[in-house]
């Protein structure tokens, strides 16, 4: 009856059993599915774990390009490596706005360390004995974010949606 389902539901073992089947679907394969379906999704939020699983798949992705085009010559590899990053780069910045957004900030920020490597491009500070000014900034906001992509969503809904854990 309907009182045994409540006492069912404050068993812990039943609790556990929950939290573990919840756990099974967060695996590699089912984020990146999930992923692969909002590559280029710039609006609502993301989950920590969808982030990180996308980061290390990036990370896997470089790791195998960079082996493979060790044995080329550096011209070729160089541009290779270039069309690779610019076919993953909508995707990753579509990641890292939903993170953002879980964290109730706003996908602009990701113009930061853009603009501080692009200035210290232009402004000649990419060399050796060169000013390490914009160096130290762009290290400097790189960790920063690094810091925010660690760091938990906001609890509940926020401006850009529904908390991405909360189950509907």
């Amino acid at each position: 009856g309907p009182g045994r389902e409540k006492i069912l539901s404050s068993n812990p073992l039943v609790e556990l059993k929950k939290a573990k089947a919840n756990y099974n679907d967060i695996s590699a394969i089912n984020i990146h599915m999930h992923t692969a379906k909002i590559l280029f999704l710039f609006q609502k939020q993301g989950k920590q774990i969808e982030f990180w699983w996308f980061m290390c798949f990036i990370f896997l992705i470089n790791l195998a390009s960079g082996i493979i085009f060790s044995f080329l010559p550096a011209t070729i590899a160089a541009s290779l490596s270039l069309v690779i990053s610019l076919i993953l780069l909508p995707a990753n910045l579509g990641v890292a706005v939903r993170r953002l957004h879980d964290r109730n900030l706003s996908g602009w920020w990701l113009l930061l360390p853009i603009i501080s490597l692009v200035l210290g491009i232009l402004g000649g500070n990419t060399g050796p004995g060169q000013s390490p000014v914009i160096a130290i900034l762009y290290l400097g906001l790189c960790l920063v974010f690094l810091i925010i992509f660690c760091m938990p969503g906001t609890a509940g809904p926020n401006r850009f949606g529904p908390d991405p854990l909360m189950k509907n």
